[in-house]
């Protein structure tokens, strides 16, 4: 049973939506937000599908967000 109230907002919304029947289309797309002098920052993108009806939703590449993928074995993709 997935867990609601994460902390972040974006990865609720997407579990809200996986209990409602939605289904991730792998490959999860992991991209840069943010190139600086400390680095980059990434993110995810991941696109949800039921009955034709698509909707994409961004995630923070942070733990709670990679454990998710993690746990459901989902595949990504890291786009340079």
């Amino acid at each position: 049973m997935e867990r609601a109230g994460s902390g972040e907002p974006r990865l609720d919304q997407l579990r809200s939506w996986l209990m409602a029947g939605w289904v991730i289309e792998e490959p999860v797309l992991q991209r840069s937000i943010y190139h600086g002098i400390h680095g980059r920052v990434t993110g995810f993108e991941v696109v949800v599908e039921r009955g034709g009806e698509r909707r994409v939703v961004a995630l923070r590449d942070v733990p709670e967000v990679q454990n998710f993928m993690l746990e459901r074995g989902l595949t990504v993709l890291e786009l340079g």
